[in-house]
Order: structure tokens, then sequence, then C-alpha cells
């Protein structure tokens, strides 16, 4: 339940002065965002503006030529993926598929290895403390089903599902792990209108109940700009705006550059 607005902390997130070069192309030019907890901040942009790369950067995937990554103070630039999720980063995929002959239980299961505290080959082994680990998670992820309300669906292979409860899948299998800091990347994008408000309800909820800090990648303007608490707008690898959001929205630099794409 919803009891008021928890004003944002000190950034959980702080992107500083990020460039990521590929070969000679500038994928991300000196770019800049904080993402406070609990917060959502939306990022917006036309096809090839560097929104995905900025997460990649975030994650470990692409690494900057310059600049900072900081996770709760720490400095995670250069570092794998797996210790940046390890430091409590999540993040969903555009298309949900990769798990897609696992059932939702097991996609979840997947999710969780960085909660287990066991070396990966003693799972195999019938060891009580590793057995006992796995309850653990499986009690977690029970706790994600129930949360996005996929109790019907969790003994289901995910591609059999709809859409629209695949992309909640996603979402589950990044939340399993407890991240303090969300990364979602078109969580949206192909759902229909009523899906869109679901999705949006249970982002919503992680703001303001859990209190995540989150950067959401999203394509539908008016769907971010109705729910972000602050937009960040690239283009061509640069930041053009931040701020409010309908604010935002109305800068010269943002008309022009949808206009741009559109043309």
């Amino acid at each position: 339940m919803i009891t008021g607005i928890t004003e944002p902390s000190q950034p959980s997130l702080q992107v500083a002065d990020v460039t990521v070069k590929f070969g000679g192309l500038l994928a991300l030019d000196n770019v800049t965002v904080d993402v406070p907890t609990p917060y959502l901040v939306g990022l917006i942009g036309p096809n090839g503006a560097g929104k995905t790369t900025l997460i990649n950067a975030i994650t470990g995937v692409a690494k900057p030529s310059s600049g900072h990554v900081v996770i709760d103070g720490k400095d995670v630039t250069g570092k794998a993926p797996s210790q940046i999720a390890h430091m409590g980063v999540a993040r969903t995929f555009q298309l949900p598929q990769a798990f897609g002959h696992f059932t939702v239980v097991e996609t979840m299961m997947l999710g969780a290895h960085m909660m287990l505290k066991y070396p990966w080959f003693a799972g195999v082994l019938p060891f009580g403390w590793a057995r006992r680990e796995e309850a653990r998670v499986l009690e977690k992820v029970e706790e994600v089903i129930d949360f996005l309300e996929l109790e019907r669906y969790r003994d289901k292979v995910v591609r059999t599902l709809p859409y629209g409860v695949q992309k909640l899948v996603d979402l589950g299998r990044a939340l399993v792990p407890n991240p303090q800091v969300l990364l979602l990347d078109e969580p949206s994008t192909g759902l229909t209108r009523e899906e869109k408000e679901n999705m949006a309800r249970f982002l919503l909820r992680l703001r303001y109940e859990r209190h995540l800090a989150m950067l959401w990648i999203e394509h539908d303007l008016e769907l971010i700009t109705d729910l972000a608490d602050r937009l960040v707008a690239l283009c061509f690898g640069q930041v053009i705006a931040v701020g409010e959001p309908k604010e935002v929205m109305r800068t010269p630099e943002v008309v022009s550059a949808y206009v741009g794409a559109a043309s």
C-alpha cells in the first residue's frame, strides 16, 4: 500500500562523464546520470541514441573509455558484469525469450544464482547446507511470483505464455536477487495498453513500496512522462535534456530530436 512519497537520498547509481567507443564510433559522449533511491528516472531518445549502450556500460558489458560508474558510493568502472551484479544491480532485457524453454519458477531460479552461498559444484552434491540455500532462494522466488501476481503461471513454460506475461517473468528474474538498482530496457515494448498499465502498476509499487532506484528506457513517451520522477534525454550519445518530465518533453532539443528521427 502506498502511504506517501519518500524523498530521494544520495544517488544509488551515479554515471559520471562516461564515454563509450566502438572502434571509431562514439556511442556515448561524456554522459552523466544520477539515479537516487527511491527514484524512477526515465531514459528517452530516438533509436540509436545510446540508451541500451548506457545500460551496458553500467552493467559492465560495455567498457567505458573514460568516466566512472558508481554504485552505492563504490566505483565499479571496468568491473566484470558478475561483480557489478553482486553489488546490487539487475537489469531486464528488450526481448524476454532468452530463457523461454524454462518454466517461470526455473527462470527466476536462474536469476537467483547470486543469492546462493555455496560453490557452483555444490548444487549437484547431496550437501544439506546446499539444499537449505536452495530452499531459501525458492522462498524468495515464490515471494516475487506472488508480488507480480504470476501464481497461475509458475509451472508454465515461459515461451508458451502471453508476451505481457513473459515481460513480467523477466522483471521477476531481475527482482529475485534483491537489487538496489534496477535497469529496465524497454519493459513496455510490444505490450497492449492494458499490459502496459499492468507493468506500470508494478514498477510504481517497486518505486514506492520497495524503494528501488530505477533507470527505465522507454519509447512510450506518454507513459514515461506520466510515471517518471525525472527524465534524461539522449541523442547521438549525448545528454540533451534532464529534468522534470513535462519540461524535458517541451525542450527544443528533445522536440527536434524526435521530429528529426521521424522525418
